[in-house]
């Protein structure tokens, strides 16, 4: 479709989702805003009802859709706004920043509910963001884009893959010894030390057991590079 030629019959297929500007209604009871995109979007009274019910089920906010909008809190806002958004069951829908400035509780709720409508409904998600929290928790496939060029298209599976490390946090007795080729002391205390491991030169197992054999290990942790350093070193590779 041609979107600005075919304006009503494309907006009837997608639904959109802002962050930080609200798709509802200021004043006026949550259910009312429903009522009236009902109206807009042509919503046959069958279906909008079986899509409320479960909306309203599956983002569990039966007892705040009678409060004006303006009322409620945050997150409760955002679970209303995102309801609102799949109420006309789009194929594809917006996200942009869905869970900017949301509680703990609140962002794990609206992540279950996108994993669940995608997998239930196939329906296609496109989400925009900077929380990494929500790339690790719900994308196969990510788009890395820095002054309006793309920089990176594939998996997250793959990206991970190519550009993190394996980081061992161990807490030992004794005195630790040079490292092989492939690790790196990041962060060192009296008796605990952060190593990062490139498996391209060494293999994590090998690196464990040069560790074990070489001190006294009391505990011992692996990690990944944080999500966060991986997109940040993606823009300075890219020099963005």
């Amino acid at each position: 479709m041609v979107p600005y030629k075919q304006r009503k019959e494309y907006v009837k297929n997608i639904g959109v989702v802002f962050g930080n500007r609200s798709g509802l209604w200021w004043d006026v009871p949550v259910e009312d805003s429903f009522e009236l995109l009902k109206e807009i979007y042509s919503i046959p009274d069958e279906k909008y009802k079986k899509q409320k019910e479960m909306l309203t089920e599956m983002l569990n906010i039966h007892e705040i859709i009678r409060t004006p909008t303006r009322q409620l809190s945050l997150g409760q806002r955002m679970r209303c706004e995102i309801a609102a958004a799949f109420l006309h069951d789009p194929k594809i829908v917006f996200l942009d920043e869905p869970t900017i400035g949301l509680d703990s509780t609140s962002k794990i709720a609206v992540r279950n509910f996108i994993k669940k409508i995608n997998k239930e409904k196939n329906t296609t998600i496109i989400l925009t963001t900077h929380d990494t929290g929500d790339i690790e928790a719900l994308t196969k496939r990510v788009i890395l884009i820095g002054k309006g060029k793309l920089l990176l298209d594939g998996s997250l599976n793959n990206l991970t893959k190519k550009y993190t490390k394996k980081i061992l946090n161990v807490k030992y007795k004794g005195r630790l010894l040079d490292l092989l080729p492939g690790m790196r002391v990041l962060e060192k205390d009296k008796d605990q030390v952060k190593i990062e491991v490139d498996e391209k030169k060494i293999k994590l197992a090998d690196a464990i057991v040069y560790i074990s054999n070489n001190i006294e290990v009391l505990d011992l942790e692996i990690k990944n590079t944080p999500i966060d350093d991986v997109v940040a070193n993606l823009y300075k590779e890219y020099h963005i």
